[in-house]
């Protein structure tokens, strides 16, 4: 219990730390009231504390709205962390850094980057300690005025939860300012699209350079990442005699699963045989060694396929769809889905089954085209006729 007294110096507030040791904090002329006040933001401090949890929301307020000289005062009491006094501009390099050492994909740190280069636009020159839930309510509505979508404003509000967690646990934060912000991420079937078999064969036949050929079969009718799984791809991973195809994943090797094996689906041999026709002999790669050499700092995005692939649907005569690459690659798997057990689908891809099936995964028009003609008492009587037989 903390107790308020008063002697020829002034008010005072006597109370026992985490530790048990008895504190007095002295508070000069200040009103009884205003004392007892305090106290009792110091009990529950002190008992949340010893029972490790967070501070309720009206004391961390309090903590924010009191002069820095008695914030200080309690922080001498380890009662609060002591502030530091840095700019987000400095702990945004800070938390970059440390995102980097920690061996960090590129792409998640070119995403993180660009996520810090436009905070810090905002509120570079801002005390980190000085950011309140009104930045932080700021930066939502720029965000929206940007035009983002839905699922991109809660990644990039991820991002700055992230930083100020990492600010709470670094000692120079009591509370994150963007928890009261709660958004979805969207529907993801939105911008969901099946590509048909006989839309992308027609920008394969309009397209005359081999390699892009291939590029576009390993994406629409093998399920291939691009640019990542098919630029990684080595003569060696091509098994011709077992009608198997090694995949390197670097997506997946940090989870240990480096490469997966998969089918050399009939779509794609074809194409495969025409650029291995004019590989000269001793090459590593597949593809041509200065697509690899676009990669930046181990970001494949740098490698940038996607204007080319543009100019090939223009060529073609095709309306390019939402999410070229990814949807390519979703349509196949909606399609394996169909005839094999998910299990088996996922392995293939190189996912699980929950993402599979929320991102990847859709209706086809052939699942209809199944259903007008499913009867499963026809199916139940064609079982039992063959156990039967087999009888």
């Amino acid at each position: 219990m903390a107790s308020v007294d008063r002697d020829r110096y002034g008010t005072k507030i006597q109370f026992v730390d985490r530790e048990g040791t008895r504190r007095c904090l002295r508070l000069g002329k200040c009103p009884l009231s205003t004392a007892r006040n305090i106290a009792t933001h110091i009990e529950e401090m002190v008992n949340c504390q010893i029972l490790g949890v967070p501070y309720p929301r009206e004391v961390t307020d309090w903590l924010n709205r009191i002069a820095d000289r008695f914030y200080d005062k309690l922080a001498s009491f380890g009662l609060v962390q002591p502030k530091n006094y840095t700019n987000i501009d400095y702990w945004l390099e800070t938390w970059l850094n440390r995102k980097k050492s920690m061996g960090s994909p590129p792409s998640s740190c070119a995403a993180w980057e660009s996520f810090a280069k436009d905070f810090k636009s905002l509120f570079g020159s801002l005390d980190i300690s000085r950011f309140s839930e009104k930045e932080a309510e700021s930066y939502l509505d720029y965000l929206r005025k940007k035009g983002y979508r839905q699922a991109t404003i809660a990644k990039k509000v991820g991002y700055a939860k992230a930083v100020f967690n990492e600010a709470i646990r670094s000692g120079l934060l009591n509370r994150n300012p963007f928890n009261f912000i709660k958004l979805s991420r969207g529907n993801p079937t939105d911008r969901r699209f099946y590509v048909r078999v006989e839309v992308i064969q027609k920008v394969i036949e309009a397209t005359p350079n081999p390699y892009w050929k291939l590029l576009l079969a390993l994406s629409r009718f093998a399920g291939l990442r691009i640019p990542s799984e098919a630029l990684s791809l080595t003569w060696e991973n091509v098994l011709w005699a077992e009608n198997k195809l090694v995949v390197p994943s670097p997506k997946t090797a940090r989870q240990g699963k480096p490469c997966r094996v998969i089918p050399l689906f009939p779509l794609v041999r074809p194409y495969l045989e025409q650029v291995w026709e004019i590989t000269p002999e001793g090459k590593v790669y597949v593809f041509p060694d200065d697509w690899l050499r676009r990669k930046k700092n181990g970001d494949w995005r740098s490698v940038n396929l996607r204007t080319q692939f543009l100019k090939l649907l223009k060529r073609a005569g095709v309306e390019p769809w939402p999410k070229l690459w990814h949807n390519m690659r979703a349509s196949f798997e909606s399609e394996l889905a169909r005839d094999f057990p998910l299990s088996v689908v996922t392995q293939w891809l190189g996912n699980t089954i929950t993402i599979a099936m929320k991102h990847y995964i859709d209706v086809t028009d052939k699942h209809f085209e199944r259903a007008i003609n499913w009867n499963p008492i026809e199916e139940e009587k064609e079982v039992e006729g063959k156990s039967v037989e087999v009888a």
